[in-house]
């Protein structure tokens, strides 16, 4: 969204460039606990780190995800057990570092171009979104602990480990209905309406209104669905060509041998 709103490269780098020329610094303020590294040069140099800071968490998290699986098909991940044998608390220390880096990186961010981005005030727009993603999943990291460590005791025939997973989802399912109420205000219509702080940028970049039916036509997971009818279409055909093929082999199977007794008798003859 700061990416889309700040515009092409070449447009968002010539408004770093005057951002530096207003605030006269040439280099991001590392904040803490980074401070100790080398400053990045706010120019092409800082908008690709801080994009490849938080695209390196969605490689990480889909490769730690590949990862279970396969660890978990060998009984290898040992799921909510701080075990060093098994590959759960590696994926804990990985996952958690990727998701800190791209956090700061987006921080970061934040602070050097927050008079820029003010228009769309994505501090909010960037506390609801990243508490589903993060807030979540360290929250699952305490209620692991609490169980690993025997502060959740079980529950009739569930086992203290079942209960920290069934206080998980429920603790989700609450979080979920209170983000989807800060959604409602903070990604609002109201700042596409006319005089409205996004007005201006749909204006700039031309951006045609669609009616109503069809945004909401696109919004529906349709093509999923329709993407599924046509792979499960294609997967039919080829199970019924391959029993085509497969009956047509085996009649020409038979069809040979019927033939072949008349044929060797007939290469007898002509061999007498």
């Amino acid at each position: 969204l700061v990416l889309e709103f700040l515009g092409p490269t070449e447009v968002a780098l010539a408004k770093l460039a005057k951002h530096t020329s207003v605030r006269g610094k040439q280099h991001a303020t590392m904040i803490i606990p980074c401070c100790c590294l080398r400053p990045w040069r706010l120019d092409s140099e800082f908008m690709d780190r801080c994009s490849i800071g938080v695209w390196q968490y969605v490689f990480i998290r889909t490769s730690s995800a590949i990862a279970v699986i396969v660890f978990e098909q060998y009984d290898m991940y040992g799921e909510g057990h701080l075990d060093w044998g098994k590959f759960y608390v590696y994926n804990v220390l990985v996952v958690n570092m990727s998701q800190c880096w791209a956090l700061y990186c987006l921080i970061l961010f934040y602070l050097e171009l927050k008079d820029e981005l003010a228009p769309i005030r994505p501090l909010g727009k960037f506390i609801v979104v990243k508490a589903v993603v993060f807030f979540s999943w360290w929250q699952q990291m305490v209620v692991t602990f609490l169980a690993a460590y025997e502060m959740i005791d079980p529950v009739l025939d569930y086992s203290s480990e079942d209960v920290a997973k069934a206080i998980q989802n429920l603790l989700i399912v609450v979080e979920m209905f209170i983000y989807a109420v800060a959604h409602r205000f903070v990604f609002t219509y109201i700042d596409f309406k006319a005089g409205g702080p996004l007005a201006k940028y749909l204006e700039e970049t031309k951006a045609q209104k669609e009616d109503t039916k069809k945004a909401i036509a696109e919004m529906l997971p349709t093509d999923v669905l329709m993407e599924g009818k046509q792979y499960v279409d294609a997967v039919t055909k080829n199970i019924q060509n391959k029993f085509s093929f497969d009956s047509q082999e085996a009649d020409s199977s038979k069809k040979s041998g019927r033939r072949s007794p008349s044929g060797g008798q007939d290469d007898d003859d002509n061999f007498a």
